[in-house]
């Protein structure tokens, strides 16, 4: 069974059920083997599942360098321990001022080259 829920106009969440019997020997293997086949398709094409079992973690390619910066840089402008140790370094600067904190933040993170 197979079914789709449109998110956007652009965008839609499908869920696909493998239905088998698990009393009849080598039904197990069999669906084990359609869901890799149809993770390994699926991936290949581009659509990606948005949750796996942890069978299946690494049926999954591998991140791209660009992928990794754009995770690091984000973890770094949202990471809150970094606020907390800017604010304790500067004397609670940040917590005075928060709104200017963000902009010299934002701005840095618009200068910064990725790792």
């Amino acid at each position: 069974m197979i079914s789709i829920t449109l998110l956007t106009e652009r965008a839609l969440s499908s869920v696909i059920t493998i239905a088998y019997d698990r009393t009849i020997p080598g039904e197990d293997e069999k669906a084990m083997e359609c869901h890799d086949q149809l993770l390994k398709k699926l991936t290949v094409e581009g659509y990606f599942p948005y949750r796996l079992g942890i069978q299946s973690m690494d049926k999954l390619p591998g991140s791209e360098e660009s992928s990794i910066r754009l995770l690091k840089t984000l973890k770094a402008a949202f990471d809150p321990t970094i606020f907390f140790h800017l604010a304790v370094i500067s004397n609670n600067w940040a917590i005075k001022n928060p709104d200017l904190y963000v902009r010299v933040w934002v701005f840095y993170l618009l200068q910064a080259k990725p790792t």
